[in-house]
């Protein structure tokens, strides 16, 4: 079995191209039994899982793309979808744009796309450096993320395997190995997801990017609890994505009790009180989207919000710097305050860190813990003591 990955991919698209191998895959596969059945929808599940945690992503690369099996999927994440596979047979099986080639040399840029996918080929490689090569090239055109998929040996059905001394062309590696082997590759287990845990082979993992071609990934905004990072995707559209953690068991459990049992996370409310606020008329920073992990009690232990990306500093950064607002966007602060209590909005965060200082006036963020009460005159009693004492504070008074 040893040689290169050339070789190896040699002998592979002569095994799909042979007659009846890709109807079959298209069909029947995924299908006839109840096991089949069951592989597909949880390996469905994982990767929709994965693609969420991911963020808004612009272009997706499936590789192999075999027939199509997880297109549906992927389209529903990225506007573009960039379909490969070297085997014509399957290629022939499915519809859409789709191109022939290896992942051995995938015919793109460096940091084309931003996220590759490659489902159920990696196992197929018996050899380490095989397996470091694939993975190389799934870094060197993706901007950050990569999903893919391979066999742990450490499970019931490898040992099974074994013992019986069943030869297979799946080679099962210990997950180590494959930590090791992605390391090697510049890329870094985020996430791992297991069909079966201890029974079945395949793992499913979120990889993503020691390093981009600007550096290390790194938050420009970080405080105990909450990151803010700036992501620009391959179309060249750029979004902020924050992230909230809870670090500490004491905040884990405090946060337990207090709002994310079974209830809404933080960037969940934060998307939603955007949208509403939008729909008011008032200025916030657009909501993208929210996504969210959970453990199996249904406790939050992360969620993210993307946003769009509003190049401008804050109020109280502005005024830290020597700067001094401009009477109109004074005037336009105000308004926009007696906007918020108008439509009872509790803002509980009328804070100069909380509103941007744009062009075209003030644009106000994190309203995560605002609410939205039925007496807008207590309403706005209250924002304005609030807003008073902060301006105030900044001796704008």
């Amino acid at each position: 079995m040893s040689g290169s990955i050339r070789d190896r991919e040699a002998i592979l698209r002569e095994d799909y191209d042979a007659v009846g191998v890709a109807k079959n895959y298209s069909g029947a596969r995924w299908t006839e039994t109840q096991h089949a059945r069951r592989t597909h929808r949880i390996e469905h599940a994982w990767a929709k899982r994965f693609l969420r945690w991911a963020g808004p992503l612009g272009i997706i690369l499936d590789l192999p793309c075999g027939t199509g099996r997880f297109s549906r999927l992927l389209q529903t994440h990225a506007p573009k979808l960039l379909q490969v596979d070297q085997s014509e047979a399957m290629l022939g099986q499915m519809s859409g744009p789709r191109a022939q080639g290896a992942i051995s040399r995938i015919p793109l840029a460096n940091d084309s796309v931003d996220l590759a996918f490659c489902f159920r080929l990696l196992h197929h490689f018996p050899e380490s450096v095989q397996r470091k090569e694939a993975l190389s090239e799934l870094a060197r055109v993706s901007r950050r993320w990569v999903i893919a998929s391979y066999f742990d040996r450490s499970c019931f059905q490898a040992w099974r395997h074994r013992v019986r001394g069943r030869k297979s062309n799946r080679f099962p590696q210990s997950r180590k190995t494959f930590q090791d082997e992605a390391e090697l590759a510049g890329l870094r287990v985020v996430r791992e997801g297991f069909i079966a845990r201890g029974i079945s082979e395949q793992v499913v993992v979120l990889l993503e990017k020691m390093e981009c071609s600007d550096g290390v990934f790194k938050p420009f905004v970080q405080t105990e609890t909450s990151s803010v990072e700036k992501r620009t995707l391959s179309n060249g559209q750029s979004h902020f994505v924050k992230r909230y953690d809870f670090p500490k068991p004491l905040r884990r459990l405090e946060a337990a009790f207090r709002h994310t049992w079974r209830s809404p996370s933080r960037a969940e409310r934060e998307f939603l009180n955007l949208q509403k606020m939008r729909e008011l008329g008032i200025s916030v920073v657009q909501p993208i989207d929210w996504w969210e992990r959970r453990d199996s009690f249904g406790f939050v232990r992360e969620s993210w919000l993307a946003t769009e990306a509003v190049e401008a500093p804050d109020l109280d950064t502005y005024l830290q710097a020597g700067n001094q607002p401009s009477t109109a966007y004074f005037h336009a602060l105000v308004e926009s305050v007696r906007a918020i209590s108008q439509a009872g909005i509790l803002y509980r965060g009328l804070r100069a860190r909380n509103v941007l200082v744009t062009d075209n006036g003030p644009v106000w963020l994190d309203p995560a813990k605002a609410s939205f009460q039925q007496n807008p005159q207590s309403v706005a009693l209250t924002n304005e003591k609030e807003f008073r004492e902060e301006i105030r504070r900044l001796g704008l008074d």
